[in-house]
Formats: structure tokens, C-alpha cells, sequence
């Protein structure tokens, strides 16, 4: 295989040249949009910022699954404004995962691992992934935001933005719709007990509620595997238990 992939690589770099060599030239592209008007734009096509502050809590439930592995479950997701949340995956025959923050302090559960409290960048990405109206506070939870230019995401072609969080010099990537200015993909560099990995996360099947457009299944694809998460029902403003974003116990 490590013999074959080289040649695989050559034969599509000269492919490439020759189409090259015989394809009429093209348009140059508009200039790309800048960084506000591409996040003004995303505001306004998920609802708006009115509607979106009309929330305060979230309750999810839905079902998870690994690709290919034969391993499913569960989820139920809780949050509330401005930066607390709970979430729970149930694997069946395998046990519960947990990850709880609190607004300044967060902890992981898994049945291998134990409990864990997240300190340092692990705790900072934690916190900035589960704010609450993480949408209208993008410019304020990265320390710099630039338009880098286009990419495909599946059929669509996306205004990639480089989001530089406070706690680190490697940006994410922040992929909008370059139609409808949906954030349909983002990819997050992350620390965890196994060390860095890069984690691409494509959302999609967005649906409207309570005013707001929600993004009804989101699909990880990580180094070790693909998770995908469904969500079957997603209620707002619902009371929720302060107890819930304390510290759980150990599994």
C-alpha cells in the first residue's frame, strides 16, 4: 500500500496539469465578505438576534452512534445562559459519559477513565463550545477572527474564517454556507487525556425552533472514529435544576 499511494498521488498531480492545460481560463471569484457582515449575515439567517435572546435554557434528547463500530445510545443535553451545561451519553452495555461545566469549572466522567476535573486549555475550549449564545458572541470568545477564503463542505462552497480563541495560537476553522450563511462545519483543535487531536464537526438538517434555525444532527469525525449525534427534541426555556451543572460523581 505504501508503494501504491505515491503513484496514486503522481497520477492525480499530472491529471490535474493536463486538465489544466486544456481548460479555457475562468472568472476571477468576487472578493471574499468580511468577517462581520459574514457573522451579521449568520445571525440573521438562524432567526436573529431577537429571537435568539428570547432564550435562556435548552433541553436536548436524542441518539448517538459510532460509525462502523456497532456502538450506539442515548444523549440528553442541558444548557442555560450564559455558560453552564450538562450533557450525558448513554452507551449501551458500555455505561455513561458525562461533561458538566459550571460557567469556571468543568469535569469529564467516562466509565474507563473516571471522573477528571478539566483544567487550562482543555477547561477554556469547554467552556467556549457550550456558550450558551456562542452565535452572537463570537467576536468577544476569540481574540482574532479573519475571512482565510473558500473551501467546498460537501456540495456547498464555504467562507472559511480563522477563529483564534484567547488561550491559543492555532485558530479554528469556521465553515459558512456561502448561500445561505449557515455555519455548517467547524474544526477545533483540542487537548485531551490522549494528547492533541483535530476534530471536524459538520452540522446539518437544521430545522426552526421557536424562531431559531437549529442544526438537528451534527457528525464528528476524529483521528480514532466518527461519532454522529441525532437530535430528537429540542425545548427552550424550560426551568432546569441548578444541581445539574455541579460537580458529578464518580462513575
Amino acid at each position: 500500500m505504501k508503494k501504491i499511494l505515491p503513484l496514486v498521488i503522481l497520477l492525480a498531480t499530472v491529471g490535474h496539469a493536463q486538465e489544466k492545460s486544456v481548460t479555457s481560463p475562468t472568472r476571477a471569484l468576487p472578493p471574499l465578505p468580511a468577517v462581520d457582515e459574514i457573522i451579521d449575515r449568520y445571525i440573521t439567517t438562524i432567526g436573529g438576534r431577537e429571537a435568539l435572546m428570547k432564550l435562556t435554557t435548552r433541553h436536548v434528547t436524542g441518539s448517538f452512534e459510532i460509525e462502523g463500530l456497532n456502538v450506539a445510545g442515548d444523549l440528553e443535553a442541558y444548557t442555560a445562559d450564559p455558560d453552564k451545561s450538562s450533557s450525558i451519553v448513554t452507551v449501551k452495555g458500555i455505561g455513561r459519559f458525562l461533561q458538566v461545566n459550571n460557567g469556571a469549572r468543568a469535569w469529564a466522567s467516562d466509565p474507563a477513565g473516571g471522573l477528571r476535573e478539566l483544567v487550562g486549555p482543555e477547561l477554556a475550549a469547554s467552556i467556549r463550545d457550550h456558550y450558551f449564545h456562542r452565535e452572537l458572541n463570537l467576536r468577544k470568545l476569540y481574540t482574532k477572527l479573519d475571512v482565510v477564503g473558500r473551501e467546498k463542505v460537501g456540495e456547498a462552497t464555504a467562507y472559511v474564517v480563522a477563529a483564534t480563541p484567547p488561550d491559543s495560537n492555532i485558530p479554528e476553522k469556521l465553515y459558512f454556507d456561502a448561500d445561505s450563511y449557515l455555519l455548517i462545519r467547524y474544526d477545533t483543535d483540542r487537548e485531551g487525556p490522549q494528547g492533541r487531536v483535530i476534530i471536524k464537526t459538520t452540522l446539518s438538517d437544521f430545522r426552526v425552533v421557536d424562531g431559531v434555525r437549529i442544526a438537528h444532527q451534527t457528525r464528528q469525525v476524529s483521528p480514532a472514529f466518527t461519532s454522529v449525534f441525532r437530535y430528537d427534541r429540542i425545548r427552550h426555556n424550560l426551568p432546569i435544576d441548578e444541581s445539574r451543572f455541579n460537580k458529578p460523581s464518580a462513575p
